[in-house]
């Protein structure tokens, strides 16, 4: 270009040497003939003009002369600036002549230009630049002539590539050449941009599955606009009808989604939100409950939600907070269950120290009933038989409640050990209600009580524990025992309508109140703290009754008396082995029994 730019001054340079000998010599003939001839005075006149004129002409083109190659050495030089800006430019470039078929369609195509950058990450110039692209071993995108002829003139096109020579990622951009049946291609090195897409792309992917695990929901709450922004797929438990999609995602509008919080978390919530607008907290962490579906108002979710402010507008005033939602209902039935296990431990704890405190003191009771009338009948042998037949009444009588007293904590720690074992036997129920009747009759001291076996069945056998049977039987008239100071103590049994026995003792002592039913049977309770006994009798019946197959319950009335009854399945003695264990075997113990 330089060589061009000199040859064109030189032609520049002769041409108006030429113009100007010309004159130069003109001016010289015309002087020669003056001096040999005599001019005549008008004709002097007219030369003088001419010379004149010719000098001016000559200057005139020197001048523009001047211009011209002052103009072409600027645009030579701006032609040479935009050739060292192509060659060096971070760019790969390259001009493509196209090659046709008979209908119009790009089917090859020729290299005829290509920069420096070009030949460091394809080929060097001679070995491309004239060449066909179905004569190179290269490959510059998958279906490249296709996208050449789907390509718009007006917009040209835009493809990714990853060059697997160099390792790099190029944005391939191809527009129409200024040039007939040419286009222009470019090529970009956004190897950097791509490998912190692709880590983008990555950790987006981590956070979408940690999201996914933790069924966390991201949002963004638009002050101006009074919208909130998820994911299409995490709306925040509004109905979707008043939600709108768009582009994978949704906005709710902000009243929709305070009107589904709890009225009594409702004013908390708006309360601490407007603490964060205003900068009196920097962060926000609230737990309240939302409503999901207005069909079920009674069914309610729990929600941890925290934000931030992540955007202010030049006035420091708020204009887009960010934050997540986290359902916590399971958490919260968790600590619920937790707090009520707590509180449960606790009271157990209490029941357990007063369980100590009562328990030394039950045994210490029969033990100076016991040890002390022994020693009144070993210090006073003349004593008179009467009152000797007395005291050992009461020796035996106390003997019986220490006796009892060790044999229910003994069934106590079987039962939270779970070895509480049941053995099952043929058992006449008739035969053994009659003989616990004689026992109860002679037990009773108390000439007010009757105390009887009602019998509606003289002919009842079946298969069942016959001594965790008594134990459950003696355990309830014995209680009946105890608070019931005139009237009568009934007991007994019948067969239901559903293969069950029923059994039942009833008496017409002072009665439950209704708010304690519920607790009678738990372990360590005393409805009466002057009564004597550990509180364990009714809890150890229960287990009993629940691991033989039946339920028991009661059916008090302050003042009238009560009705202890328990059920157990008939499993007549008279069966065959195989339907014995099959029968037994579909009475499951209800949970949370050991």
């Amino acid at each position: 270009m330089e060589l061009k730019h000199k040859r064109v001054k030189v032609q520049i340079i002769k041409q108006a040497s030429v113009l100007a000998a010309f004159t130069l010599g003109g001016a010289q003939v015309c002087c020669g003939a003056n001096q040999l001839r005599q001019i005549p005075e008008g004709e002097h006149t007219y030369y003088i003009i001419l010379l004149f004129l010719l000098l001016l002409m000559t200057t005139l083109y020197v001048v523009w002369l001047r211009r011209t190659l002052a103009e072409r050495s600027k645009r030579l030089e701006v032609m040479r600036n935009y050739s060292s800006m192509a060659e060096n430019m971070p760019i790969l470039y390259a001009r493509e002549r196209l090659v046709c078929d008979d209908t119009g369609r790009i089917v090859d195509f020729v290299y005829e230009e290509v920069n420096p950058i070009f030949e460091a990450y394809i080929l060097p110039k001679e070995k491309i630049v004239g060449k066909k692209y179905s004569e190179l071993n290269i490959s510059i995108g998958s279906g490249l002539l296709d996208l050449y002829n789907s390509m718009d003139a007006a917009k040209g096109l835009t493809f990714q590539h990853y060059l697997e020579k160099k390792k790099v990622y190029l944005t391939v951009m191809v527009k129409c050449s200024g040039t007939k049946g040419c286009i222009d291609v470019f090529c970009v090195d956004n190897t950097q941009l791509s490998s912190t897409q692709n880590m983008l792309r990555s950790t987006n992917h981590k956070l979408a599955a940690a999201l996914d695990v933790a069924n966390i929901t991201p949002w963004k709450w638009e002050l101006d606009t009074g919208v909130f922004v998820c994911d299409i797929d995490r709306y925040l438990y509004i109905m979707k009808e008043e939600a709108t999609a768009c582009e994978g995602q949704i906005t709710i509008p902000v009243a929709s989604y305070f009107s589904k919080i709890h009225p009594d978390d409702k004013y908390r919530v708006e309360r601490t939100i407007k603490k964060l607008l205003g900068g009196e907290i920097q962060k926000v962490k609230e737990e309240f409950r939302v409503f999901p579906r207005p069909e079920h108002p009674d069914c309610y979710e729990w929600v941890e939600v925290r934000a931030i402010v992540d955007e202010r507008d030049e006035k420091g005033k708020p204009v887009t907070l960010v934050g997540s939602s986290l359902v916590i209902t399971k958490r919260k039935t968790i600590e619920e269950t937790l707090i009520q296990a707590k509180v449960k431990a606790e009271e157990a704890s209490k029941l357990k120290s007063a369980f100590l405190a009562n328990i030394s003191h039950e045994i210490r009771t029969p033990l100076n009933a016991i040890v002390g009338f022994s020693g009144l009948l070993i210090a006073e042998p003349d004593t008179d038989e009467a009152d000797k037949q007395e005291y050992m009444h009461i020796i035996e009588k106390n003997n019986n409640l220490l006796l009892q007293l060790v044999s229910d904590v003994l069934d106590l720690s079987k039962i939270e050990a779970g070895t509480l074992e049941l053995a099952y036997y043929p058992t006449n129920i008739h035969d053994l209600f009659l003989e616990l009747e004689s026992t109860f009759k002679a037990r009773n001291k108390n000439n007010d009580v009757r105390i009887f076996y009602n019998q509606r069945m003289t002919e009842c056998s079946i298969v069942t524990d016959e001594t965790r049977l008594r134990q459950v039987i003696i355990n309830l008239v014995n209680n009946a025992m105890k608070f019931t100071q005139a009237g009568s103590i009934e007991f007994g049994f019948y067969l239901q309508e559903d293969d069950f026995l029923y059994f039942y003792v009833t008496d017409t002592g002072c009665g439950i109140a209704a708010e304690h039913i519920g607790d009678v049977f738990g372990r360590f309770v005393k409805l009466n703290s002057f009564a004597q006994g550990t509180g364990l009798g009714l809890a150890i019946c229960q287990t009993i009754v629940w691991k033989l197959g039946g339920k028991i319950g009661v059916d008090s009335q302050e003042g009238v008396g009560s009705t202890f009854w328990f059920t157990l399945p008939f499993v007549s003695a008279g069966g065959e082995a195989g339907s014995l264990s099959d029968r037994l075997s579909e009475f499951s113990q209800p949970s949370g029994v050991a």
